[in-house]
Formats: C-alpha cells, structure tokens, sequence
C-alpha cells in the first residue's frame, strides 16, 4: 500500500460482523468514523477498494494534536475513539464533529486480534485521506494489540505499513525504529517456523525500502546508501520493475550526494535500461541525473516520494 494495510473482500466481512456485534448500524459508525455510510456500506460488500476522497473529507472539524500515544494514558485504553479531523470548519458553522462520539467498533470485551485489525483498517482509512497523525496513531496501537495476541503476522503486516506514515507525519525516528523492531522479529528464532518464507522476504524488503526513504528525506545520505545496496537487484530479480526502478534511481541519488559520481553514473543508466517498464517520470528524473553528472554540473535535488 503505497497506503499501508489493504482492503479485501474478506476484511469487509470482518468489518461487517464486528459492526454488528457491537450493534451499530451503518450510519452510526458512519458518524462515529468520518466515513460515508455508503462508503462503508461498498466496503463491507467487497465492492470498494479504497473509499473516495471527498465523500470523506465532507465534513470538517477542529484540528487534531499529537500522537496520542505519546501519553501513558492513551497507552491504558483498549477501545478505540474517533480520531479528530484535520483542517477548520468555517468561521460561523457547527460540525459534528466537536463532540467526537467513541467507536465502539472493537471495545474491551472483543477479540484482541479483532481489535488490532480493526485499528489497522481505521489507520489505513485515515491514511487514504492524509491524515497521517491519525493514522500512525491506529496502526501503532494495532502493533501493540498484535504483540499481545502474538500474532507476529499481524504485527510485521502494520509495521511495515506505519513506516511510511510515520515518515509522512514528520516522525522520522520512530519510523526507523519501527524499522529495526520489524528486522530484529524477523532475526528472532522462535519466529522462524511461524512466519512464511515468501511473507519473511516480502516483508524485509518492504521495511528496508520504506526506511530509505527516510534516510533520503533526512539527506542521511550513507544511511541511504547502506539500506538500497542491501536490497540492490532484488526487485529487478522478482520482476517488479517499478520498484527496481526507484532503488535504482535514488541510490543514484545519492551516490552521487556522496561523490561516487561513476557508481552513480551507473545506477541513472540502470534505470534506462527498464525503459518503457518504469514510470516516465522516473526515467526523465534518471536521464536528467546522467546529464548532470556527464557534464560536471551538480545533480538536481529532488523530493523522494515513495
């Protein structure tokens, strides 16, 4: 998920019966959420992978602050509220939500791994609107209930996802620690037989890669370096070219930041060489790298956008 965990039909049913066991009708968890009651409604069903963006941005409120779990008693609460919105509402008008009601989606009495997914899925939503604070809150909270449902699955699922988020949300720090928390359970041997081969390779990949980028914004350019050599090629080996494409294109990047200007020479070819099987954007953003460093002038900085 270029936005973390991901809708599927059978997360929509999961979706449904925890609504219902908790005896909300759709438009009492459409106002307790943010979220349209339609909107819901086509997720339950399956029939919606990622729900519209002004149909939940139709409705304002007051800002919201900081992480919540920056504070012990946050840490203390098992069910979840209603993140605040981000942005005002206009001068002179009322909003729903200045009284933000409790979603009572996944309460104390339920499953804990119900309640990880369920945050999970509320961080994903909130994500899809951009409201980062809000979602590294959910997905955080998710990690914590997957660790105590020891559901190591689970937890290197949304781990992987809030790194990105995190990022977004100025946390770069707690990104690159989610990072090292994500490989060191990785590395732990009573893990070993429970997590699948293709979910353990698929899931370093991805945290390494998400890290980068950290590193890149942060123009910890070594660290930068360090984190895409270690993942050098093995995207272009599983045939996801547009992936490849970016390791490439950033190592070159920075590479070059650090004066290795041949190596980076290299890696902006390696780029054109996918051709047509990586974005034009990436290919222009590889081409004029070339031209600067074949011509002596300074390599453009760029933003690094994952």
């Amino acid at each position: 998920m270029g936005t973390g965990v991901g809708i599927t039909a059978p997360f929509g049913r999961l979706l449904r019966g925890l609504r219902q066991s908790r005896r909300l009708t759709i438009e009492e968890l459409a106002e307790a959420s943010g979220i349209s009651g339609r909107a819901i409604g086509d997720m339950e069903r399956g029939r919606s992978r990622r729900p519209h963006r002004v149909t939940m941005r139709s409705t304002s409120g007051p800002p919201r602050p900081g992480p919540r779990w920056a504070t012990p008693r946050w840490r203390r609460r098992t069910a979840i509220t209603s993140p605040g919105r981000t942005g005002r509402a206009p001068a002179g008008t009322t909003t729903r939500w200045s009284r933000p009601r409790p979603l009572r989606l996944a309460g104390t009495a339920g499953d804990v791994r119900q309640q990880a997914w369920a945050h999970a899925y509320l961080g994903w939503l909130r994500d899809t609107v951009d409201d980062l604070p809000a979602a590294a809150d959910h997905y955080h909270r998710a990690a914590e209930l997957f660790t105590e449902a020891d559901d190591v699955n689970g937890y290197l699922q949304v781990s992987c996802g809030m790194i990105r988020v995190l990022r977004g949300a100025g946390r770069a720090q707690a990104a690159v620690e989610t990072c090292r928390g994500i490989m060191d359970t990785l590395a732990d041997a009573r893990h070993r037989d429970r997590i699948p081969p293709n979910v353990r390779e698929f899931t370093a990949l991805s945290a390494v890669h998400s890290v980068s980028f950290v590193h890149l914004g942060e123009g910890r350019w070594e660290e930068a370096v360090d984190a895409l050599r270690s993942i050098h090629g093995q995207f272009d080996d599983r045939g996801w070219h547009k992936q490849a494409g970016k390791v490439h294109l950033h190592l070159a990047h920075a590479l070059a930041r650090l004066g290795e200007r041949a190596e980076a020479a290299a890696e902006y070819q390696a780029v054109l060489t996918l051709e047509s099987r990586v974005p034009e954007d990436v290919r222009d953003e590889a081409h004029t790298g070339l031209t600067a460093l074949t011509t002596g002038r300074p390599v453009p900085l760029i933003r690094f956008v994952q």
